[in-house]
C-alpha cells in the first residue's frame, strides 16, 4: 500500500502561536493517495513527551493539528488507510517548531489622582506671595503637572517630585495638580489660595474639580 501519491507531504501555513509555553497550530498538505479503495489519512505529531494525531477522510489532503506547545520540536508525517483499516508506512517527516511569542502585556492604566496633603504661603512684598503645594506619590507616574492661576495670569511646569513653591503676583489663587503618564492624564486636584484676615497667613481651601484626562 502506498503511503502518499509522489510522496509529496509539506506544510501548508503556520497558522499561529499564542505566548510562551502556551498551544500553537500548523497547517499540513499532502497529495493525495490515487489507490481505489482509499479511506482516510492519519497526520501524526509526535514530541519526546505528546503525540498528536489528525485524521481526515480521502479525498481531503489538509489537517491542522493544534494543541502543539510552543517552544518544542514536533516530527510530523502522514499515513494513509485503505478501507480494510491497513494503515501505511509514514510519508517524509517534517520537523517543526512552533515559535515563542510572550504574551502582549495589559496596557498601563491612567494613574489616580494626586491628593494634595500640604499648602501653604505668606506674603513677600507688596501683593506678591510665596506659595507651597505638596501631594502625596502616585503609582506607574511619569510626571507631575502644576499650575497656578490667578487675576494676572497663570504659571504651569511639571516635575517628578511631590511639593512645588511658586512666587505669585496675586491673590486669589487656585493651585493645580495632576499626575501623567504613558497612557494618558489623572483628574484634577486643586486647592484654592484666598487673601489672608492677618498679614501673614493665607487662607486656603480645597476644591477638587474632578475632570478626567487632565486640563
Amino acid at each position: 500500500m502506498k503511503t502518499i501519491c509522489e510522496g509529496f507531504f509539506r506544510m501548508a501555513a503556520l497558522l499561529g502561536t499564542i505566548g510562551a509555553m502556551e498551544a500553537a497550530s500548523v497547517r499540513v498538505t499532502w497529495n493525495a493517495n490515487t489507490e481505489p479503495d482509499m479511506a482516510s489519512y492519519r497526520v501524526y505529531a509526535e514530541s519526546e513527551k505528546a503525540t498528536n494525531v489528525v485524521s481526515v477522510q480521502h479525498p481531503i489532503a489538509i489537517a491542522t493539528l493544534t494543541n502543539l506547545t510552543a517552544g518544542v520540536t514536533w516530527s510530523i508525517y502522514a499515513t494513509a488507510l485503505n478501507t480494510n483499516g491497513m494503515e501505511s508506512e509514514r510519508s517524509t517527516v517534517l520537523t517543526w517548531t512552533a515559535e515563542v511569542i510572550p504574551a502582549t502585556p495589559p496596557p498601563t492604566p491612567p494613574p489616580a489622582m494626586p491628593e494634595i496633603v500640604g499648602w501653604s504661603g505668606s506674603r513677600m512684598l507688596g501683593d506678591t506671595w510665596v506659595v507651597m503645594l505638596r501631594w502625596s506619590p502616585v503609582t506607574n507616574v511619569s510626571n507631575y503637572h502644576y499650575r497656578f492661576t490667578h487675576e494676572r495670569g497663570s504659571q504651569q511646569s511639571m516635575t517628578t517630585g511631590f511639593m512645588v513653591t511658586a512666587i505669585v503676583g496675586s491673590l486669589p489663587l487656585q493651585a493645580e495638580v495632576w499626575a501623567t503618564n504613558i497612557s494618558g492624564a489623572s483628574a484634577v486636584a486643586s486647592v484654592k489660595f484666598v487673601r489672608p484676615g492677618k498679614p501673614q497667613n493665607v487662607k486656603s481651601e480645597v476644591i477638587r474639580p474632578m475632570a478626567p484626562g487632565g486640563p
